[in-house]
């Protein structure tokens, strides 16, 4: 016999996201996302390493009690080196799937908006003039 209550435990994932691609602006590397919702609907945003950081920071002030996943720390110099950006660009992709499996965190106010919109200076037209980051 199952108990109701082990059923009710399982919940299942509002998003799938995936960070698949970086692309390098002269003065940023901007992170591609794209995300499916449970319904089926996808989209694609394009975010920075900072816009990323700021989201973590708010999920942390609003969430004290709570241990976040591990942030990628930031890095001064060398942040361009195409290994460097392809680990950040795996260790933001976990970061954002383990936020997108925590119903606290997919349904905070700032995780949606953070998904709603890319950030300024990154349009989709500019991803054919920025290419990847391997040069």
């Amino acid at each position: 016999m199952v108990d109701s209550a082990d059923e009710s435990d399982t919940e299942t994932l509002e998003f799938e996201i995936y960070v698949p691609d970086a692309i390098c602006h002269p003065r940023f590397t901007a992170y591609s996302i794209k995300a499916k919702s449970k319904y089926g609907v996808k989209w694609n945003i394009l975010k920075r390493y900072k816009s990323i950081r700021k989201l973590h920071h708010k999920l942390q002030a609003h969430f004290p009690q709570r241990k976040l996943p591990p942030f990628p720390p930031k890095k001064w110099w060398g942040s361009r080196d195409p290994a460097f950006v392809e680990r950040r660009r795996m260790a933001l992709e976990l970061y954002l799937q383990q936020l997108a499996r925590d119903s606290a965190y997919y349904r905070h106010e700032d995780f949606l908006k953070f998904l709603r919109r890319n950030d300024k200076n990154t349009g989709q037209h500019q991803v054919i003039l920025f290419g990847a980051c391997d040069s």
